[in-house]
Parts: structure tokens; C-alpha cells; sequence
């Protein structure tokens, strides 16, 4: 890439935007450590080798050691970088799924001795099993979008029905079950099936879809411990 293109102090300097109408919204800016003016002979080689986070992990404290020393024991004579950066990524990515970690940070697996970390609890409540309701995000809206779980299950329709009249009755607003005929089985929507929908229709067909699901999941006596939620269903 030209140099041309890098900050004033020669930096590569790049930003990445996530907005989401749900509310989850990230913004990351990331600089290069080396300026694009430097020449090559400019930068300083390492002299030592590379640092890697090795990570060992399992479901019980008292098995964690035998972890560990199977890791050694299987990859002690592995020196290639890109398959030392690749292992620690992989083992790392593994360890989210137990509930006992330690690390090590080496250059190798052949280090004698491999000092690992005490073990930490991912999950201090992990003997308790916690279910959690996640409300999606805004993605495409579809004009059958509910109407199978509304022909099936009679708790579902009669969360949607109420969700209208509670839109039609408190807030003085346009019946959208009638005008679009949307969630009812047996009837045709008027909105279109691959278009663009008014902004009122998305916010309101995601409110009676996400309320209508929750009614359904108590109905089937189904109970949870946290719900992360969307924006617009605490709004509404």
C-alpha cells in the first residue's frame, strides 16, 4: 500500500462501525504499530522469539492437570509459528465451553517446566443450569412471518390479538391486523413479500411477534432466568 494513504505520522489508521437499530453499536478505531515511512532497515527485529497464550481447560478443577499435561505431552515438539498461532487460537476458542481454565504463555510446548496458571471458574454457578431469552435483533420482516405458530398454537394468536387491541384501543392507532393482515391464518397480507415496509409495520410486527413468543414459552411451561432484550419491546 502507498504511504501516501497513511496518516501524517505515517501510521495505517483504520476504523470498523457496527449500528444496529437494536442499540448494540460498536465502534473500534486500530493503528499500526509501524509508521509506513519507517525503511525496512529502520525497524528492529525481534531478538526473541514469539509469545503464545496456551489455554487448558475442563469441566472439573481435579481433572484440569491431566489436561495440561496432555497438551504438552501432544504438541511438545511443535516450533512452526503459523501451527503455534493456530493451537493457541483453537485452544482458546475451546476453553469458552468448560468450566475450569488455566493459561500458559510460552514460545513452545517443549518448555520444561511449562508453568500454567492457577485454575479460575468460568462459572461459579455452573452446577445450576440458567436458561436465558435473547429478543433478536431487527432483521427481514416476511409476510408469514408467525402465522404457522398462530394456526398452531392458540396462546400464540391470542397474545397477537391482544398486542393489537392494545395498539388499536390505548394508543388510537390503525388496526394492523386488518390492514395487513398479518399473523392471521387464512389471509392474505396486503404488505409486500419482498419490498420495503413502512418503519410503523416493521416496529409493530416485531413487538406482537417478540411479546406473542414469550406468552407462547410460559404457555408450554417453560421458565427462564435472564432476558437480554431489544429495545423496541421495552419501548412498547
Amino acid at each position: 500500500m502507498s504511504p501516501d494513504l497513511a496518516a501524517e505520522d505515517g501510521k495505517w489508521v483504520t476504523s470498523i462501525s457496527s449500528f444496529g437499530v437494536g442499540g448494540s453499536n460498536a465502534h473500534i478505531v486500530v493503528e499500526s504499530f509501524d509508521s509506513a515511512l519507517q525503511k525496512p532497515s529502520d525497524v528492529i527485529q525481534a531478538t526473541q522469539p514469539p509469545l503464545y497464550l496456551f489455554m487448558a481447560a475442563s469441566f472439573t478443577e481435579s481433572s484440569l492437570s491431566r489436561v495440561q499435561a496432555s497438551i504438552v505431552e501432544a504438541f511438545h515438539g511443535l516450533t512452526d509459528d503459523t501451527l503455534l498461532r493456530s493451537l493457541a487460537r483453537d485452544l482458546a476458542r475451546q476453553s469458552r465451553s468448560y468450566h475450569y481454565t488455566s493459561f500458559a504463555v510460552a514460545s513452545s510446548l517443549s518448555r520444561s517446566p511449562l508453568s500454567f496458571s492457577k485454575p479460575t471458574s468460568t462459572n461459579a454457578m455452573h452446577d445450576e443450569k440458567k436458561l436465558c431469552l435473547v429478543f433478536s435483533g431487527q432483521g427481514p420482516q416476511h409476510v408469514a412471518m408467525g402465522r404457522e405458530l398462530a394456526a398452531i398454537y392458540p396462546e400464540f394468536l391470542k397474545s397477537i390479538l391482544m398486542s393489537n387491541d392494545v395498539l388499536v384501543e390505548r394508543f388510537g392507532k390503525e388496526d394492523l391486523l386488518e390492514r395487513t393482515a398479518l399473523f392471521v391464518p387464512g389471509k392474505t397480507a396486503s404488505l409486500p413479500s419482498n419490498g420495503v415496509w413502512p418503519v410503523a409495520d416493521v416496529i409493530c410486527s416485531i413487538v406482537f411477534f417478540q411479546i406473542a413468543i414469550v406468552d407462547l414459552i410460559k404457555s408450554l411451561g417453560i421458565s427462564y432466568d435472564f432476558v437480554i432484550g431489544h429495545r423496541y419491546v421495552a419501548q412498547y
